[in-house]
């Protein structure tokens, strides 16, 4: 429930007070004159319940109490117990089977639904008993702290059915509206709160407006809101603190959604400052902090004033939620959190409690573990409680010491906490037991007091199961599919199902899309709409029908195109097309990558890409453009940055422009601190050189003093080494200076290989190359010495596993055969 319905339903619990001791039990005389019993039944008329306790409970010490005066006692001790959320003592403090009502009542505020409601239906199965709407508000409102308002509505609703004859009480027409509110059917709401039959005197009458004020801020008709909720503030001290500090809530909440944020920041000003004696303001301050991202800068001018105040509370209060507001440094923050703990308040509670959470964050779990010991003792409070709990059990998770985890989490009791306690309590012994497939107990499944919960539980053991890629995780998720068919998660697991068939292999395409047909069915929002068609592209891509996932992926760029997996849909999209040699419509996906998404990661990458698509159309038109984006990469911070230059420079070469394309090359040479970048430029160089040598027989001899460079890296791969040492050699042939050729191929030839690199390949094109040139040379030179080592060298390559071993076989039969050079 929200902050504000919980209010609501609190005043609204406060109006009805079926059987209390108002009114008769003060004409008893044998009581009346007892010391603090006015007083007592004063704070109780006025909803003081903590005062009324004290008085009552030194009453209850005297030893000269009739029996009678001792019930009557007991019996107000009883319901201000349970007005106070002390359940378990006032369980306690009842004796036997009297009270059924406020035990009923206590019970229920435990979430110990099955033992209240045989209790409390006796009382609503009797429409005219004076307690039947309160025992209706307390099963509904109790109903409603554990997820299930549909239930609530039902029971209400059936309640109003069976009495629709009868006069009722505004008060059912007004929770019912309320909670109508919260599965955002605005018009029943509204309509109930019409139908309701309220004086404009009564104090119903407030609270229907600002029901109806909620129903229409909710359902963003905000200018009437705004107007309905000005007209309701007009008498603000007249107002009790639980009214003040709802109707102060709204009005921010109205402002903050018409987009009026110092006007929210005003309202929530002026509610701290001129809040009535006994206002809980701290729901202003966390109010406060939902504005930070928008009025960052005036909110910490207000805290900063209200810390320098000399209210000592308010002061307090600014400090801390200055510190989580705007607070960075984890040991400023510390240091000024402690002095808030000096003084034993809720200021100090909530100091501690944003202590352990920084240190958590800051991975020191048993120094948190240390401050929130006993922590749980120092309040009534049951978020409070149920925070401590969860940090506690969240440091225990993160020392993998999973039992204490557990443990903490079924600390929690309360209603309003413990279904998702006893569920992260279910998931902390799943994931402890990762190395058996992350099983649970049935006991703690059985403790989860939600149909949904212990979905949610089977479906993340599933989920967890297939991020392990066990093979069972297919199966954990058909069960939960099959025990669960109505839950809200149902679509999600059948998209893990298609993903699990996706990636097996080989691919289970059909399997795939038959989950997510099924997917598809249940998906209602949008985040499983998007995740469905997201997996179609790639069912598609796995399956190789180009056109079906061409048509997938501008289905869902148009359909998402603000998903951050937009950008990488059209990236595959973009090197499908490229695969399929479809250069223009590579070109134009690669474009839209990173002229829609300039801001993503692969934007730069589809710039460099769209650089060959453009180049590949082999026009003169797709070579400009494929230079102009290059350099666009070669401008930027990019790790592609070096490699654009290069591709520049090699299209360049294959223009004859040799002597521009030496220029790009001699600065990356000299700038670059990439070994592999510098290799590439100086064979591209040495390449450029080679064939300006046809016209400066110069330019040979700079070529091989680029090759040179090459072979002085110690970080050569055997690839890179053996192409230099091609190129080298053939630049020394055309200088005429062939022994130094040879020597260079022969170089390639008897070089001891390097141990391969995993997945690596064994050299073989320069290799052959080499080879082959060789004899070439030899063979040219005609000596029987030459064709004898010629054939050496065809018998070598012939024995080398590879593509062109039997090439270099028929060579060498045929050196034999012509020069009559038979084997030995």
């Amino acid at each position: 429930m929200t902050g504000i319905s919980t209010i609501l339903l609190y005043l609204l619990f406060q109006v009805v007070d079926p059987a209390s001791s108002k009114g008769s039990d003060t004409e008893h005389v044998d009581i009346k004159n007892l010391p603090n019993w006015t007083a007592a039944l004063s704070a109780h008329n006025d909803g003081l319940s903590d005062v009324a306790l004290l008085k009552l409970e030194e009453i209850n010490s005297r030893q000269d109490l009739s029996d009678e005066n001792r019930t009557r006692i007991r019996a107000l001790l009883v319901e201000n117990l349970v007005r106070t959320g002390q359940y378990e003592e006032a369980l306690s403090a009842a004796k036997g089977d009297e009270l059924p009502f406020w035990r009923g009542m206590a019970l229920s505020g435990l979430g110990r639904l099955t033992e209240a409601l045989p209790i409390l239906h006796q009382f609503i199965d009797d429409p005219s008993d004076t307690r039947h709407e309160h025992a209706l508000i307390t099963i509904s409102s109790a109903y409603n702290s554990i997820g299930m308002v549909d239930k609530s509505i039902q029971l209400i609703s059936e309640s109003l059915e069976n009495s629709k004859d009868s006069l009722r009480s505004p008060i059912i027409y007004l929770i019912l509206a309320d909670l109508h509110i919260t599965k955002a059917n605005y018009n029943e709401s509204i309509a109930l709160l019409n139908k309701a039959t309220i004086s404009p005197k009564s104090s119903f009458k407030l609270l229907s407006e600002i029901i109806r004020s909620r129903a229409l801020l909710r359902s963003n008709k905000l200018v009437e809101a705004e107007e309905l909720l000005r007209k309701l503030y007009l008498n603000p001290k007249e107002f009790s603190p639980s009214i003040y500090q709802t109707l102060n809530l709204l009005r921010a909440e109205t402002h903050k959604k018409l987009k009026q944020f110092d006007e929210a920041l005003s309202v929530l000003q002026a509610a701290v400052e001129n809040a009535p004696s006994g206002t809980n303001t701290f729901p202003f301050f966390d109010s406060m902090l939902l504005l930070k991202d928008d009025i960052k800068e005036q909110i910490n001018n207000l805290l900063q004033n209200w810390i320098k105040s000399k209210d000592n509370q308010l002061s307090r209060q600014a400090t801390y939620y200055n510190i989580e507001a705007t607070s960075t440094e984890t040991e400023s923050a510390l240091i000024k959190l402690k002095e808030l703990t000096k003084t034993e308040d809720k200021i100090s509670l909530l100091a501690n409690i944003l202590i352990a959470k920084l240190l958590i964050n800051d991975s020191k779990p048993q120094d948190a573990l240390e401050i929130l010991s006993g922590l749980s003792e120092q309040t009534n409070d049951r978020k409070a409680k149920a925070t401590i709990a969860f940090l506690e059990a969240s440091a225990h998770t993160s020392t993998k010491d999973f039992r204490s985890a557990k443990e903490s989490y079924l600390k929690v009791t309360s209603p309003e906490y413990s279904i998702t306690a006893a569920f992260n309590s279910a998931l902390t012994e799943v994931k402890a037991n990762e190395k058996n497939e992350f099983s649970f107990e049935i006991s703690s499944f059985n403790k989860i007091g939600s149909i949904t919960a212990r979905g949610d539980l089977m479906i993340e053991q599933g989920l967890l199961l297939a991020s392990e890629q066990n093979p069972s995780a297919l199966s954990k998720l058909e069960t939960f599919t099959t025990q669960f068919p109505q839950h809200p998660r149902t679509a999600e697991a059948h998209l893990a199902i298609a993903a699990i068939n996706l990636l097996a292999f080989p691919p289970k395409t059909k399997s795939a899309r038959e989950a997510l047909s099924l997917a598809r069915n249940y998906a209602i929002n949008p985040t499983d709409k998007k995740r469905a068609d997201y997996l179609a592209f790639w069912i598609e891509e796995s399956a190789s029908n180009l056109n079906e996932c061409l048509k997938f992926g501008d289905s869902f760029i148009k359909k998402w195109p603000d998903s951050s997996q937009a950008p990488s849909v059209r990236m595959r999209q973009a090197e499908l097309s490229f695969r399929n040699k479809d250069y223009s419509e590579s070109l134009h996906n690669f474009e839209k990558l990173y002229t829609d998404y300039p801001n993503s990661p692969l934007s730069m990458r589809a710039r460099f890409f769209a650089g060959h698509s453009a180049r590949l159309t082999l026009t003169e038109e797709g070579s400009k453009r494929a230079l102009s984006l290059w350099q666009k990469v070669a401008e930027s911070d990019s790790a592609l940055a070096p490699r654009a230059r290069l591709e520049q420079a090699k299209l360049k070469l294959n223009t004859n422009l040799r002597t521009e394309a030496i220029q790009i090359l001699d600065s990356i040479i000299e700038e670059s601190k990439i070994d592999g970048i510098k290799i590439s430029a100086l064979t591209l160089k040495g390449k450029a050189l080679y064939e300006l040598g046809g016209t400066n027989a110069s330019k040979f001899n700079d070529s091989i003093e680029a090759f040179n460079l090459i072979l002085q890296f110690k970080s050569l791969r055997t690839r890179d080494r053996n192409e230099a040492l091609f190129r080298k050699a053939k630049a020394y042939e055309l200088l005429g200076q062939i022994t130094k050729s040879l020597e260079s191929f022969y170089d390639i030839l008897t070089a001891p290989r390097p141990p391969l690199a995993e997945n690596e390949s064994p050299e073989l094109h320069w290799h052959y190359k080499a080879g082959f040139e060789c004899i070439r040379i030899l063979e040219k030179r005609g000596a029987n010495q030459d064709l004898k080592a010629a054939i050496i060298i065809a018998d070598q390559l012939s024995n080398t596993p590879g593509i062109r071993s039997s090439e270099a076989k028929t060579l060498g039969e045929r050196l034999r055969l012509e020069n009559f050079i038979w084997k030995d």
